[in-house]
């Protein structure tokens, strides 16, 4: 028997993806993003009717510690199919793996067995989206603060609102202070639109402070 490796090792406590091809010329075996090892043969066709299961996470009694293989097949693509690993047959050393254990899913996410690389799917909330559900919807998007402001907070959203409105989307008018005092990184005041730029002189720029607060 004719054994084909690769130069490189899998790496720990990750996921490794390694690609096995076999025709009448070579056979070829790459792991990750690894060159690939190539082993040549002379052309031996098969006859038809002569395939055999094949074993995966074993080992070869002349070569290998009597260890073996010691870690976890999360998925098996034979021609880009995947293969139900649930109907293999396997001996009582070899046991199902929980892929949901540790629960690697975000944002309240359902974590869901499946056969791919990782073993997992996560199912992400309305909103939510990416692999494990870690990036967060937008709230301020659909948000109307009027004059004001919206600012994120964690899962929800606030209006914060210029000098003389208040309200829960800066909609409602308030009395006017004597005195205007910035004390808060988001202090503001807001002038209302002009029609037109052009209208707007230069010199009116002086009577506007724009200022955020230390």
């Amino acid at each position: 028997m004719k054994v084909i490796e690769t130069p490189n090792k899998v790496e720990r406590s990750e996921w490794n993806l390694v690609h096995i091809s076999n025709n009448d010329h070579q056979a070829v075996v790459q792991l990750n993003n690894d060159v690939p090892s190539i082993r040549h043969h002379h052309p031996r066709p098969l006859p038809e009717g002569v395939n055999k299961p094949v074993f995966i996470g074993g080992k070869n009694e002349d070569r290998r510690p009597d260890d073996g293989f010691i870690g976890v097949i999360s998925s098996v693509a034979v021609s880009g199919d995947n293969l139900p690993l649930g109907e293999a047959t396997r001996p009582d050393s070899v046991t199902e793996y929980d892929a949901c254990a540790l629960n690697y899913c975000l944002n309240d996410a359902k974590c869901r067995a499946s056969n791919n690389q990782k073993g997992y799917i996560c199912e992400c909330r309305d909103g939510f989206t990416g692999d494990q559900c870690q990036n967060r919807p937008h709230t301020c998007r659909e948000e109307n603060c009027n004059a004001g402001i919206c600012l994120e907070n964690e899962e929800t959203w606030q209006c914060v609102c210029p000098v003389g409105t208040t309200g829960l989307r800066c909609e409602e008018k308030e009395e006017p202070r004597e005195a205007l005092g910035f004390s808060f990184d988001t202090s503001f005041i807001a002038l209302p639109k002009p029609k037109k730029f052009e209208s707007v002189r230069s010199s009116h720029f002086s009577r506007v402070i724009l200022t955020k607060g230390s």
